[in-house]
């Protein structure tokens, strides 16, 4: 067959972790989120990673939650506490979704083998921790097919309310995807916006209508809720075999925001970075360095985890056992809101669901307190108004279209004959590597 080549300018304003909510036609149903926790709060530092033999073991927790079909070596790995501290029987189910995080109507038998309940049996006690808890661990089972899947974690059964869920993709690489980021061509945006460049070669792949049959997805630093589905309309023959992504409207748009503040957790008998005091206890009490406003400031060059965490600490043993759990403090120095808007702490320690910061009359200064496990941690602040329940994610942290960011675009395709979309491409790229 014909070689084909797609090429896509993609203008998306992004940012590092911090920027407007844009999901397209991309959604979770409320029965399916991927990233709920059911408010329990016992469950703690859970982790769902692609990972092969050739990663580096000790930066797995940066790894997206997904995996090559065909790699014989990769796994998807879940890890989790249990701050119980004894046994729990707990259990995991696999669901199929379509690529709009739709249930989709395969069976069971269609997208995996045997039976669709997995018992989580592997788990070991914590050592020489303040805080004792049962680390688990579950290697999840291959599928069949390649797309979106949801990884729901029951405790005693697989029916009734999930303790957890977490999304996942596997993907088949039939489809060759290239690009880069440069800075936003339009002078308007060139100070706080970036441009992705992506380049698509069909190859082999048998597709008669490219522009009809092919839905592209990119997401921001693997989160979820940064996802922006590209419109076929917006696919403009450029010339033989080729697509030019023309831009009509500004739907597709992303703020550039900034790096992610951080916090060095990983010991509580000297003070990290960013820590202002340590209270030894049981727990430790960690407060960490009152915030500021970053929006009325330069932008500064820092290295940071896309939002993320890296479970590690300074004293001996085995990080993901003798790590102990600490109680942090976060505090944010702004006039307090008027409004009633509601200032929020962000980022994967909180996973990515905004939590309530509370107003101290005593300090003058809004606070938070976490229960985290010793590691690394980025953090970021957002503004959520009470009155329409938006999140403004730049009004404490600003744009700066030098910020490092992270994209992954995925293609989707549904075969003539097929039920479902099939994953048939992904790439990550960044604009720093």
């Amino acid at each position: 067959m014909r070689n084909v080549v797609v090429y896509i300018f993609i203008l998306l304003f992004t940012h590092f972790g911090f920027c407007a909510k844009n999901t397209g036609s991309v959604k979770s149903p409320e029965t399916l989120k991927g990233e709920s926790t059911s408010g329990n709060d016992y469950i703690k530092t859970i982790l769902l990673y692609g990972y092969s033999p050739n990663d580096n073991f000790n930066e797995r927790y940066n790894n997206a939650a997904v995996i090559n079909r065909n790699i014989a070596n990769a796994s998807l790995i879940l890890e989790f506490d249990d701050l119980r501290a004894k046994y729990a029987s707990f259990s995991a189910k696999i669901i199929h979704c379509d690529y709009n995080w739709e249930k989709s109507n395969l069976a069971e038998m269609e997208y995996l083998e045997g039976f669709n309940e997995f018992f989580i049996n592997n788990y070991q006690i914590s050592q020489n921790t303040k805080t004792p808890y049962y680390h688990y661990s579950f290697k999840l089972p291959k599928t069949k097919i390649s797309g979106n899947f949801i990884l729901q974690v029951f405790e005693n059964q697989t029916e009734g309310t999930p303790v957890f869920e977490r999304k996942f993709r596997v993907f088949d690489q039939m489809i060759g995807i290239d690009g880069g980021i440069i800075p936003a061509q339009d002078p308007q945006y060139w100070k706080t916006h970036q441009q992705l460049n992506v380049k698509i070669d069909l190859g082999n792949y048998n597709i008669a209508f490219p522009q009809r049959e092919l839905k592209i997805v990119i997401r921001q630093n693997q989160r979820d809720d940064k996802l922006t589905e590209i419109k076929n309309t917006n696919l403009v023959n450029s010339g033989r075999n080729s697509f030019s992504l023309k831009y009509f409207d500004s739907e597709n748009l992303f703020k550039a925001g900034n790096e992610f503040r951080f916090v060095d957790l990983t010991s509580s008998f000297k003070k990290g970075q960013n820590i202002q005091a340590i209270k030894l206890g049981t727990p430790d009490e960690i407060t960490v360095v009152t915030q500021n406003k970053r929006s009325n400031k330069g932008y500064l060059n820092a290295y940071d985890n896309d939002g993320g965490y890296i479970i590690t600490n300074l004293e001996n043993g085995e990080i993901d056992l003798n790590s102990d759990y600490m109680e942090v403090k976060f505090t944010l120095n702004i006039p307090y809101e008027e409004s009633g808007n509601k200032p929020m702490i962000a980022g994967k320690l909180v996973d990515w669901e905004n939590e309530e910061l509370d107003f101290n009359p005593n300090t003058q200064l809004y606070e938070k307190t976490l229960t985290l496990k010793q590691g690394v941690y980025d953090f970021g602040f957002t503004l959520k108004n009470v009155n329409n329940e938006k999140i403004d994610e730049d009004i404490y942290e600003g744009n700066f279209s030098d910020t490092n960011n992270t994209y992954e675009v995925f293609i989707y395709h549904k075969p003539p004959g097929k039920r479902s979309e099939l994953l048939v491409a992904y790439q990550m790229l960044k604009n720093r590597q």
